[in-house]
């Protein structure tokens, strides 16, 4: 794994504020309450590949559900998801950005 400790805090805490990226994407959190959600437990989180024919680097990471992922790996390929979920697919690609532009100059 291409990831630190620092980096998986930041993916954690300043990318997916510690919920599900499935999760935050549905709105799930009011975003006065997303804060809140890093006070919870994340046990039942992981960091799992995006793009799974990439490696599993800070840029091609998301926080999601045990069951999250394992469908999204269980996927064909990032075009299949894209096609399948289009407003998933733009959230995560925007949080995914935005930490390349903030995170890794």
């Amino acid at each position: 794994v291409g990831v630190d400790a620092a980096e998986v805090g930041v993916l954690v805490r300043e990318i997916w504020r510690g919920m599900s990226a499935a999760e935050a994407a549905a709105g799930a959190l009011a975003p006065a309450r997303q804060d809140k959600a890093l006070n919870r437990q994340i046990d039942k989180l992981r960091l799992t590949r995006w793009d799974v024919a990439r490696p599993a680097e800070i840029d091609n990471l998301v926080l999601l559900t045990f069951n999250e992922a394992e469908v999204h790996e269980g996927e064909p390929n990032l075009e299949h998801v894209k096609q399948q979920r289009p407003t998933f697919v733009a959230f995560v690609e925007a949080k995914l950005n935005r930490l390349r532009r903030e995170f890794m100059q």
